[in-house]
């Protein structure tokens, strides 16, 4: 987990990154972006591959921090544009497009960065094809023992 680390103290010190944050909003930021490393880490994806996904994950959170910490002064159309741009971001590490959260009228500091992140939930990827019963047609096949004297079925349960 030390690339993780390693990429998490380095979005902390980018300058300017979380310029538009109060301490309040930017905390619950950098604990779902440490979750994201630690994920990816975990995952043992190439190290050109992370540093890929690390790249992508510093421009969301800066479009993430204009989102919220602009929110308060920016116009209609300016806060339009950056939503539309942390939604790209988002889409470019496979996460869902950002739509304004529901609390963006009355929610201040944290509520309203917590409201954002609620929807960044990563889209789970399709059954890798070696996985056990991608196959869906044969998902359900009855398997028998050698003897023959015995079947199991999928969770294991034994019949005659």
């Amino acid at each position: 987990m030390m690339r993780a680390d390693s990429a998490l103290q380095a979005l902390l010190e980018t300058p300017g990154l979380r310029e538009d944050l109060t301490d309040e909003e930017a905390a619950p930021l950098f604990a779902w972006a440490e979750a994201q490393l630690l994920a990816w880490d975990a995952a043992g994806m190439a190290d050109d591959a992370f540093e890929a996904k690390v790249d992508s994950l510093r421009a969301l959170i800066g479009a993430l921090s204009r989102v919220a910490g602009q929110r308060s002064y920016a116009s209609v159309d300016a806060h339009a544009a950056q939503v539309a741009r942390a939604s790209a971001e988002a889409q470019s590490l496979g996460l869902p497009a950002l739509s304004e959260p529901v609390l963006a009228q009355d929610a201040g500091g944290a509520d309203y960065m917590q409201a954002v992140l609620a929807q960044l939930v990563p889209t789970a990827p399709p059954p890798a094809p070696d996985a056990p019963y991608a196959d869906h047609d044969n998902a359900f096949a009855w398997h028998s023992s050698d003897d023959d004297t015995s079947s199991t079925d999928l969770h294991g349960d034994s019949f005659a």
